[in-house]
């Protein structure tokens, strides 16, 4: 239901109905509620979360069979803490945290989580209690929340498939050292990385110098694509598509 927006609506039997999913405006929140409440037994669901009456962390045990659950453009008024906790839940989509009082925290124990995205879902704090089944992350803050996406890459110790944006350079800083003075990898078991980057050249040697995390690399993807061109009918004013030969050294 994508804004299908009408005054009333009731379910006489959706007993069967496994995926669901519901977004309606600000004004039809009464609505949003009742589709919400007739839901209860669905496994795969997609929504927006306004906070008025129910929250982030009221969602998960009204659902008790959720195995995939997406939420977007969340509003949070009531709970300063954003607890989600399942044993069933294998998929997790949070998008667009925009809040007039942002909450304070977000904690995730999931034990079979196996794909999370965190697209700006950005609080001041966040807990990992237990992902350890996880394989698969997207990982997308602004630049003001880069504390936050640090504690989350350093909490990815199994994912094999990453996606995030290049804050290599940071990432590598000395409080990440070892004691015998090398870098200690959170990622060490990730195969697939995708990168959304520019190319100037602090970023360009920031990827260089984070492939030296990722000993099981097999597959790295940059985001927008390279485009290879001709220099000689090449402007390079602000161009440092030369710095590439950098990454293919490290890479062979």
């Amino acid at each position: 239901m994508n804004h299908f927006e009408v005054r009333k609506i009731r379910f006489r039997d959706m007993s069967s109905l496994l995926r669901a999913s519901v977004y309606f405006s600000d004004a039809y929140y009464a609505q949003w509620e009742t589709v919400l409440k007739s839901l209860a037994h669905v496994k795969h669901l997609a929504t927006q979360n306004f906070g008025l009456k129910y929250c982030l962390s009221d969602i998960l045990p009204v659902f008790e069979n959720l195995k995939s659950l997406s939420i977007e453009d969340i509003f949070q008024f009531r709970d300063s803490v954003i607890e989600i906790r399942s044993r069933k839940l294998k998929e997790l989509n949070l998008s667009f945290c925009r809040t007039y009082a942002k909450p304070q925290s977000l904690e995730i124990d999931c034990p079979n989580l196996t794909s999370l995205v965190m697209n700006h879902f950005e609080v001041r704090k966040i807990h990992f209690r237990d992902v350890s089944s996880l394989l698969r992350a997207s990982v997308y803050f602004s630049d003001a929340y880069y504390a936050q996406w640090e504690t989350v890459m350093k909490s990815l110790a199994h994912v094999k498939h990453l996606a995030a944006q290049n804050f290599g350079l940071k990432f590598l800083q000395p409080k990440n050292l070892s004691d015998h003075g090398l870098f200690e990898s959170p990622l060490s078991n990730v195969k697939h990385l995708e990168i959304r980057t520019s190319y100037s050249k602090f970023e360009v040697l920031a990827i260089a110098a984070f492939l030296h995390l990722l000993p099981n690399l097999e597959t790295l993807i940059l985001e927008p694509p390279v485009r290879l061109v001709n220099r000689k009918n090449t402007d390079h004013r602000g161009s440092n598509f030369h710095f590439i030969s950098n990454i293919t050294w490290i890479c062979s």
